[in-house]
């Protein structure tokens, strides 16, 4: 079967959209009630919270990608009976994982004050808080989760969000009603597991409703057992990595420097995470077109795409790189006042090391497409291992801009330049050097965009909404106006204006 791959990805990125305003707005309403009611320390466990559950989550494995990579054969050959079998094994997996991530979960109670340095609300039991934010994570192992990997693998995300947009309208409701009532951080988290549980029977009745062809039943044959086991294998020395790189920063940042730094730093982080979700849209609504398209089409036409996609993540980038460097500050002024800004040293560093990350997105999204996790085994966990020694180190001797240094070392040093290697070299041989290039001159564009909009922007005096407007309006405009003129004459420029011509007649 060849899937509708530019209509599914059209159609996932508008109500892609649609889910990250909605999972912008509302958050961002909760977030400032929840620093306005409860303060920075409760906001520091909430983000610790998230990174201890964020490492114990790695017992998923990988199952998932390496199921749906199965699932894009079984789709392109249209052979329905294997695709239920993998559903009926991915349920049987889930299962288990379930029971592993909660009995990992409830080892770690115990060492829970041993990551907290300084002091934590007098009112708060760090022991309940936990365990509920555990159920919430291990609840949708148990209730239908294998069945959203059709979602992924036919590419109809948009199927899933049309489910999930009305539910996280309704949980935000209730948790920014409980907030304001009871000012209790307890009402404000029971909410999650409750909405955990019907967000995900909602979502299942709906696979069963637009393919009911799809049960879990029958056994997959051994050939694609060894396979699925096989990336397995990669997958988890690769998620231990990354989760290495993300979440130990937070965990590192609570030990060294106190939750209410975290807390700080958690609000940057949080406007950047937001901000990824959009990015990441691109990539979650082309991701199994992409599948599609390396098992039928040529590898010419796969290496325009790739360069394409590659040119629409750098202009992404330097758009918002130059928004984040010239607007964190006056944001974070008006939103929650001076006493939560950060130095700008760490602003920049926070700036870096969003570009460094996102950087090899398109890598990430081939690589993921391709399945040749097994040859990206390993470099995840050397960049990890090294951005945990680095953090270590550095923080002692510098802070917090250590931990951010830590982290763009080991991106720009090791990670980049070994994910080259694996996924150009694994897809496109020859073509490495070139791609290098490609993306060193769009890196020195986007900073030199970046402090041309920034000194723009300083011209700009006063703290107020207008100034923050007018710098706004000067960010989008020039740092895309710059972009444009720079790369007009680029092949992939004229085709992407092409297709997003075609996106807005259709």
């Amino acid at each position: 079967m060849k899937l509708q791959r530019t209509k599914n990805a059209t159609r996932n990125i508008f109500w892609g959209i649609v889910y990250q305003i909605v999972n912008i707005l509302l958050p961002f309403v909760a977030r400032t009630l929840f620093i306005k009611i409860l303060g920075e320390e409760y906001l520091g466990l909430n983000s610790l919270f998230g990174s201890i559950l964020s490492i114990i989550n790695i017992s998923e494995l990988g199952i998932s990608s390496a199921i749906v990579y199965s699932m894009y054969e079984a789709i392109a050959r249209d052979d329905d009976e294997a695709i239920c079998a993998l559903m009926n094994f991915y349920r049987k997996c889930y299962c288990i994982i379930g029971c592993i991530v909660l009995g990992i979960g409830c080892a770690f109670i115990p060492f829970l004050p041993n990551l907290i340095s300084g002091t934590v609300p007098e009112d708060a039991n760090i022991y309940i808080l936990y365990v509920i934010n555990l159920l919430n994570m291990g609840i949708p192992y148990f209730l239908f989760a294998y069945k959203h990997s059709l979602f992924w693998a036919f590419q109809r995300d948009d199927l899933s969000q049309k489910v999930v947009i009305p539910l996280d309208i309704a949980r935000y409701v209730v948790q920014i009603i409980g907030l304001m009532i009871t000012k209790n951080y307890y009402v404000y988290l029971i909410v999650l597991p409750i909405f955990s549980i019907i967000t995900n029977v909602a979502r299942a009745k709906v696979i069963d409703k637009h393919y009911p062809q799809y049960v879990a039943r029958g056994k997959i044959d051994k050939k694609t057992l060894h396979q699925i086991i096989y990336k397995v294998k990669a997958l988890v020395v690769s998620k231990i990595g990354s989760t290495l790189v993300t979440s130990f920063d937070a965990i590192v940042i609570s030990m060294y420097l106190g939750i209410a730094i975290l807390g700080k730093y958690n609000n940057y982080n949080y406007i950047m995470t937001s901000v990824i979700g959009f990015v990441q849209l691109l990539f979650t609504a082309v991701g199994a077109g992409i599948g599609n398209s390396l098992k039928t089409e040529s590898k010419e036409k796969n290496y325009r795409d790739f360069i394409e996609l590659t040119y629409i993540n750098d202009w992404i980038l330097c758009f918002c790189s130059a928004c984040f460097l010239s607007l964190y500050q006056p944001f974070i002024t008006l939103w929650i006042g001076d006493d939560f800004l950060l130095p700008m040293t760490s602003v920049v560093l926070i700036v870096i090391y969003f570009y460094a990350q996102r950087m090899p997105s398109v890598l990430s999204t081939y690589r993921d497409a391709a399945g040749i996790w097994e040859k990206d085994q390993f470099r995840p966990i050397v960049v990890g291992v090294s951005n945990l020694i680095l953090n270590v180190i550095l923080v002692k001797h510098i802070g917090l801009p250590g931990v951010l240094l830590s982290s763009i070392l080991t991106w720009i040093g090791i990670g980049i330049p070994w994910q080259l290697h694996i996924s150009v070299d694994g897809l496109f041989p020859g073509k490495r050097w070139n791609y290098v290039l490609y993306l060193v001159k769009d890196a020195v564009l986007t900073g030199v965009i970046a402090i041309v909009i920034y000194a723009l922007c300083s011209l700009i005096q006063g703290q107020d909404i207008l100034s923050f407007i007018l710098k706004g309006v000067l960010c989008v405009i020039i740092s895309n106006l710059l972009f444009y003129i720079a790369t007009c004459r680029r092949k992939e420029c004229k085709s992407f204006l092409q297709r997003i011509k075609g996106m807005l007649k259709r």
